[in-house]
């Protein structure tokens, strides 16, 4: 996954460094409707805030020896504060999942837009024509929709990425209840999943 980010882009920009006066500047004409409403704004930006933060202390955990994972772990002899923070930005982001969720159960206008984010064969079509387009195998570039392939991947691959990491989280968060339930073995499957798609978003987000 994290491989075919990396060619995708880089294509993109190879191109763009070979046919500089095909890049065309943005330009704002006449009135521009609004993309994201004020409360799709607070829920992204609550993303943005806790993500950055779940990394740094989920990894901390996973390289307590690294010289970045020093300052938290200073004080886990007496206080966990790594995990207090950890936990403090997942409920922050479950806060903002659920928030996105219930707007959608109740707004029809949030309904409608995200029909049109729904993934089609189309985007795959456009996909291929745009990676024909940057190796100059083709001479336009495919016009997209109101969303175009790129954002649609992303949106539904953090839609799956949230329901595994809380699923998983909240396995680990309430081990001591998890395992009066289910066996060791699950626990140790919710950690191996947990830890690879923090890797997996991470590197999406450094990549794509």
């Amino acid at each position: 996954t994290i491989a075919f980010m990396i060619i995708h882009n880089a294509l993109d920009l190879i191109h763009k460094s070979r046919h500089p006066s095909q890049v065309r500047p943005f330009a704002l004409t006449g009135e521009v409707p609004e993309r994201m409403s004020r409360s799709l704004r607070w829920q992204h930006g609550l993303i943005m805030v806790s993500f950055p933060v779940l990394a740094y202390t989920g990894f901390a955990l996973t390289y307590p020896e690294s010289w970045w994972a020093a300052p938290l772990l200073h004080w886990e002899t007496s206080f966990g504060l790594r995990g207090f923070i950890h936990r403090a930005a997942a409920l922050v982001l479950m806060g903002a999942l659920l928030w996105h969720l219930a707007e959608l159960g109740y707004s029809k206008e949030r309904r409608n837009r995200l029909r049109k984010q729904m993934l089609r064969w189309r985007d795959f079509r456009d996909l291929w024509h745009t990676v024909r387009y940057n190796l100059d195998l083709e001479s336009q570039r495919p016009r997209f929709g109101e969303f175009n392939y790129a954002e649609k991947f992303e949106y539904w691959a953090f839609i799956w990425g949230m329901i595994v990491m809380t699923l998983t989280g909240l396995l680990l968060w309430f081990e001591n209840y998890s395992l009066t339930y289910l066996p060791k073995a699950a626990t140790d499957i919710a950690t191996t999943i947990h830890f690879y798609e923090a890797a997996l978003a991470t590197l999406a987000i450094f990549f794509w």
